[in-house]
């Protein structure tokens, strides 16, 4: 306890050091990595029933709060003096003059009422105590502060990365994984419908406290999507190759080809070259969460005109009496 004007009794504060368990000459790393220890521990989402733990916590967070703010208004040296909480007080009532002492203690209409001792900007010495009032201004102020934290002043070293690989259908209809965090909980993450490669998924509250809001991070997902066989993805279109043969390409025809719900007829017209594309409207996949746009895209079918590996006598009979009597130039001369 210390004692200031008139006997009035005050309290003092802990060490700051002490409450943190750290050294006085503990840098500005070793106090922070001891209040995130500390503040995981205490946090009230930490999930201890023990009353006393919120004003464990609440104690964690002021000692930190002053270190640090002692640490940016000095130098390092002072920053790291050591704590003395029966550091002497200067009041303006020590300050005066012998003769006006001697006037202040003899009888007056007008005595001028006894002088609190000033309190220094250092936390050396033991604080003011705080009238109702003040607390409660004090705490709308953290309020406050916690809700422009939550806005602008969110510490991004509290968020946790993490992948995930899928396959390229799961892509196209949604899933669900299970993800196993940092702290050994596991939980399901609802993919959406459409979602692309590189892609983020925020899991509010899965991370840890972090500076200086003493807000808990998220955890993000950034999915990898498995390449397919068959299907290229380019946005929300499907681009597929399929081969036709010169009867085919020359006199048209009808084929079945994979898409994404499984396959479909697809009508090729007479006439086509190896090269020309098809569209399957609506066989893409969904567009994307956020996306303004709703429905699928599109599917894109190329065709490739494959020859028989040996042309027989007969192919070739055909072609050289065909070519004889030929207009057509494909390439400009």
């Amino acid at each position: 306890m210390i004692f200031g004007a008139k006997g009035a009794q005050r309290s003092f504060m802990p060490n700051p050091y002490q409450v943190l368990g750290v050294s006085p000459l503990a840098g500005p790393e070793e106090i922070k990595s001891a209040f995130r220890r500390l503040a995981k521990t205490y946090h009230p989402d930490a999930g201890s029933k023990d009353p006393k733990n919120h004003e464990r916590f609440h104690e964690v967070a002021t000692a930190y709060d002053l270190l640090r703010r002692k640490a940016k208004s000095s130098d390092p040296a002072s920053a790291k003096k050591t704590w003395s909480p029966r550091a002497s007080f200067t009041s303006k009532a020590a300050q005066t003059k012998p003769q006006e002492a001697k006037a202040d203690s003899a009888p007056s209409a007008e005595k001028t009422p006894p002088v609190e001792p000033e309190m220094p900007p250092s936390f050396d010495a033991a604080p003011q105590p705080e009238t109702p009032k003040k607390h409660a201004a004090f705490s709308d102020f953290l309020s406050s502060l916690r809700k422009i934290g939550r806005r602008a002043f969110r510490s991004t070293d509290a968020d946790h990365p993490y992948d995930l690989s899928i396959p390229f259908l799961d892509a196209v209809s949604g899933t669900r994984r299970r993800l196993t965090l940092r702290n050994g909980k596991s939980l399901d993450v609802h993919i959406p419908a459409g979602v692309e490669d590189g892609q983020q998924i925020r899991l509010r509250g899965q991370g840890e406290v972090g500076l200086p809001t003493l807000e808990t991070g998220d955890a993000i997902v950034t999915i990898a999507i498995a390449p397919h066989p068959v299907f290229r993805r380019e946005g929300a279109d499907i681009h597929t190759d399929t081969a036709v043969t010169l009867p085919e390409a020359v006199l048209g025809t009808k084929l079945n080809v994979p898409t994404v719900d499984g396959d479909v007829a697809l009508t090729v017209p007479a006439g086509s070259n190896s090269g020309t594309v098809l569209r399957l409207k609506g066989k893409g996949l969904p567009y994307p969460p956020g996306k303004r746009r709703l429905g699928r895209g599109d599917q894109y079918v190329s065709l490739v005109l494959v020859l028989p590996p040996k042309p027989d006598d007969a192919l070739k009979d055909f072609v050289a009496t065909w070519a004889a009597g030929l207009t057509h130039k494909p390439r400009k001369s």
